[in-house]
């Protein structure tokens, strides 16, 4: 009836019920695998989208953007090679979105001990409910392995792109999902998950898992078969009901709305932004190295190279950025 009104309100002809239902199904074979809230988005948005010209190893690829806003108005590129010092809040630069650059050293950011190069406690994971989402290991640094006392992980090895709260990331290719979640790291009371956790039988049964400060939040890996390699695109600091809806091996596509943008209270503690990192190395879960020491600096620039290769020239230089 709503199809026959707006069709008489532009002046066509009404279709027979037959015409609409062999129209719907061939819609509904294209996009069952979408998610609802994304699905209407992806459709409709991604016919309008530029496509960006893939480069280096993914020359001859054509890539959805990952925030398509950051390319219609003029964004702030940020240096962070001094930490969050003299840095304005976005809200105030003029600019609505802005860029952290790959391969950049960041002193006096990474300040938490999940950078400090200690070794992590033993890995736990949710109840049976939730084993799709297995959770990284809880307390110190997870990505200690080779790392010198001397030293601590502050080397940027994703690209970051900032804007308002709420605002769409998409996916960059046709894919799967790996993995998602919340990545958790310490471990609080009580244990609302009594007495069927895993916890418990690890003798923490009082005891319930939390996000440290300045990890990743909420998370989607995603898994792609580019001009014959295999990768996985992290994105972090996303919100909540962008981890939960989401299951290993659901298909997106090349435009697709995979999440948004997470406020403080559920991306980790950061300025609402996704952390954007592309991995040549199968994930164990939905966690990857986002920033390193300089003795995983040679290995981690071959196992997570630039998105820019995929994302478009966002800024000009290679780095070390220091």
């Amino acid at each position: 009836a709503l199809y026959r009104s707006l069709a008489t309100q532009r002046g066509q002809p009404p279709r027979e019920p037959r015409e609409l239902r062999a129209a719907f199904s061939e819609w509904l074979a294209t996009n069952r695998n979408r998610r609802t809230r994304g699905s209407c988005a992806a459709v409709s948005s991604l016919p309008r989208m530029k496509l960006i010209p893939g480069s280096g190893r993914f020359a001859g690829s054509s890539f959805a953007p990952l925030v398509p806003g950051l390319w219609e108005h003029p964004y702030l590129v940020r240096d962070f090679t001094r930490g969050l010092e003299g840095q304005a809040p976005l809200s105030e630069t003029g600019h609505g979105y802005d860029v952290g650059r790959y391969n950049e050293r960041r002193r006096s950011m990474y300040t938490s001990e999940l950078f400090g190069g200690t070794p992590a406690s033993p890995t736990y994971t949710l109840p049976p409910t939730h084993v799709h989402r297995l959770l990284p290991p809880p307390r110190a640094d997870p990505w200690a392995a080779g790392v010198p006392p001397s030293q601590r992980r502050d080397i940027h090895i994703g690209i970051d792109i900032g804007g308002p709260v709420g605002t769409a990331v998409h996916a960059v290719a046709d894919g799967t999902v790996h993995s998602s979640g919340y990545n958790v790291r310490h471990a609080l009371s009580p244990d609302p998950w009594r007495p069927s956790s895993p916890a418990t039988a690890a003798g923490n049964s009082a005891r319930v898992l939390q996000a440290a400060a300045l990890d990743y939040g909420h998370v989607v890996v995603t898994e792609h078969r580019l001009c014959g390699v295999d990768v996985w695109a992290l994105h972090g600091h996303l919100s909540a009901d962008s981890s939960v809806r989401w299951r290993p091996g659901d298909k997106v596509a090349r435009g697709e709305v995979l999440g948004w943008l997470g406020g403080t209270h559920e991306n980790g503690g950061w300025p609402p932004h996704v952390h954007f990192q592309l991995s040549l190395c199968r994930p164990e879960t939905h966690d990857m190295p986002g920033v390193v020491a300089d003795a995983q600096h040679a290995s981690a620039l071959q196992d997570y190279p630039d998105p820019r290769a995929v994302l478009g020239p966002l800024y000009e230089g290679d780095g070390l950025f220091e």
